[in-house]
């Protein structure tokens, strides 16, 4: 007895449904890869802030920017750089070292083929 044509559709679209999720649960699973950034600076004394680039090996292209005297501007400055190339601000902390008060502000962004020219891992 011949099989019907449903029958046969039904069967190939099953076989398809079930080849495709076999390959997919052997794919790695891909999401968004995140850069990450800080910037760091003092909260009083020497008006300075320093960003740092995070990289698998610690800090890389770190850079100094200094504000006017009396002022807190370094930081303001360091973070307007890095709101430029597409970072966004994550967090804010308030730490101590040496007892200095110290400001750090934390960054992200997407890693994409349009920001990659700017990483820290591509010079």
């Amino acid at each position: 007895m011949p099989i019907p044509k449903i029958q046969s559709g039904i069967a190939v679209v099953a076989g398809i449904l079930l080849l495709a999720a076999g390959l997919k649960s052997q794919m790695p699973a891909v999401g968004p890869v995140w850069e990450y950034s800080s910037v760091t600076g003092s909260v009083t004394g020497p008006n300075r802030a320093a960003i740092c680039y995070a990289t698998a090996n610690g800090c890389r292209n770190e850079k100094i920017f200094a504000g006017d005297p009396g002022t807190e501007d370094s930081l303001m400055i360091a973070a307007a750089k890095l709101g430029e190339k597409g970072w966004e601000l994550t967090s804010v902390s308030d730490v101590s070292t040496n007892s200095k008060p110290e400001r750090v502000l934390y960054f992200r962004r997407l890693q994409s083929v349009l920001n990659r020219g700017d990483s820290p891992g591509s010079r």
